[in-house]
C-alpha cells in the first residue's frame, strides 16, 4: 500500500497496519458492493448423491439364496472464492482515496468524510448504572457523597427523557468537537475493556470513516399541534446532552481504526 503522488494525502498512506476498534460490516459491504458494482462473495456448491440399497435374492437353488448390497458413492465439491480478513476494510479505503480531516469546512456535510484526531468512547447507560454505586458507597471511591447523589438524580432524570447510547467524540486538531452515536455490537473491544485500560480517552490518533451532518437547526414552518406537538418538544430536550457544548457536526460512523508502525 506504497502511496503515489495522486495520493499524496490519502488516508492508506504509510500506514502498514491498522488497529480497527469499530467496524460495520454492513455499511461497508453495501458501499463497496456500490463502488464496485458486483457482489462480494460467492459460493458454488454442487452435491452429488446416491443411495446404499441392499437387495436380497432367493430360490430353490441353494447356491442363489443370500443377498448382496449394492454400495453407491456420495460426492460432495465446493467451491469458495474466499475474502481475506478484513480486505473488504482496505479495499473500501483504497477505492474511496479519502484524504483525512483534521479541521472541517461546511462544504463536507452530507458527504462521506474521514476524520483524523483524539477519539473518547462514552457508554452512557453504564454511567446510569455505575452512579447510583459510587453514591451508594462514597467513601469507598473516595468522592464527595452530596455531589455524588447530586449526579445520581441529574443522570436518573435524564435516563428517563434522553436516550443513553455509546457515544464517540472525536476532537480535531483545532479543539472542535464531533459526535456520534455507536452500535455496540460493532465495537471489536469491549467497552468494559476500553475503560479498565484507558477509560474514556482513548491513546493516539484515530482515524473516524463515516457520514458528516450538520448540526445547525433548519427551522421549517409547520402547523404541527397537539401529540405532536410535544414529541416535537420532548426530542429538542432529548438532544441537549449531545448537543453539550454546541458542536456544529455529527457523524455516523462506519469505521474506526488508528495507523500501528511495525
Amino acid at each position: 500500500m506504497a502511496s503515489t503522488p495522486e495520493s499524496e494525502n490519502n488516508i492508506m498512506q504509510e500506514i502498514s497496519l491498522i488497529d480497527i476498534l469499530y467496524k460495520d460490516e454492513y455499511r461497508i459491504d453495501s458501499y463497496l458492493a456500490q463502488v464496485m458494482n458486483g457482489v462480494l462473495k460467492r459460493r458454488k456448491i454442487q452435491e452429488i448423491n446416491s443411495q446404499t440399497n441392499t437387495k436380497e435374492m432367493g430360490g430353490s437353488i441353494k447356491i442363489l439364496q443370500g443377498s448382496f448390497s449394492d454400495v453407491g458413492t456420495s460426492t460432495v465439491m465446493e467451491e469458495n472464492r474466499l475474502i481475506p480478513h478484513d480486505r473488504n476494510v482496505i479495499t473500501l479505503l483504497e477505492l474511496l482515496d479519502l484524504e483525512p480531516q483534521e479541521i472541517l469546512s461546511a462544504d463536507c456535510v452530507g458527504c462521506l468524510i474521514c476524520l483524523k484526531g483524539r477519539l473518547a468512547v462514552r457508554d452512557f447507560r453504564k454511567f446510569t448504572e455505575i452512579i447510583p454505586v459510587m453514591a451508594k458507597n462514597s467513601k469507598l471511591f473516595g468522592i464527595d457523597k452530596k455531589a455524588a447523589d447530586n449526579l445520581k438524580d441529574i443522570f436518573d432524570a435524564m435516563s428517563k427523557i434522553i436516550p443513553m447510547n455509546v457515544e464517540t467524540e472525536v476532537i480535531l486538531k483545532d479543539n472542535s468537537i464531533v459526535r456520534g452515536i455507536l452500535k455496540e455490537d460493532y465495537l471489536l473491544t469491549a467497552y468494559r475493556d476500553i475503560i479498565a485500560t484507558h477509560g474514556t480517552q482513548l491513546p493516539g490518533i484515530w482515524c473516524i470513516v463515516g457520514i458528516l451532518d450538520s448540526l445547525k437547526k433548519v427551522v421549517h414552518p409547520t402547523n404541527t399541534t397537539g401529540f405532536r406537538k410535544s414529541m416535537d418538544e420532548f426530542s429538542a430536550v432529548a438532544e441537549t446532552l449531545y448537543r453539550e457544548g454546541n458542536p456544529k457536526y455529527t457523524i455516523t460512523p462506519f469505521l474506526i481504526f488508528r495507523g500501528l508502525e511495525k
